[in-house]
């Protein structure tokens, strides 16, 4: 389990560097668990989209992350995913 912390960890930052939200860690605790954590996690992804289409706008003509952003999302979601069903 702290190995999937450790990778979703990885995800959440490479996303909010991608879209530029900053401090975006800072509000989830690793020592949260159950319905916490998931509700936590949704937040973050609920985050990271606005973030994305925030920035679609101001970047129309250029690729976020060098077209990264959605395989990083997708690689977020089936981290979760694992990390949920071990709660």
């Amino acid at each position: 389990m702290r190995e999937l912390l450790g990778q979703l960890k990885l995800c959440m930052e490479n996303l909010s560097s991608c879209v530029g939200m900053e401090n975006s860690l800072d509000r989830y605790g690793e020592d949260t668990q159950g319905e916490e954590l998931e509700g936590q996690l949704d937040r973050f992804e609920a985050e990271i989209q606005y973030y994305y289409l925030k920035n679609l706008s101001y970047l129309s003509e250029q690729k976020i992350c060098g077209g990264n952003f959605i395989e990083y999302l997708v690689q977020y979601r089936n981290i979760k995913e694992q990390l949920l069903a071990h709660i």
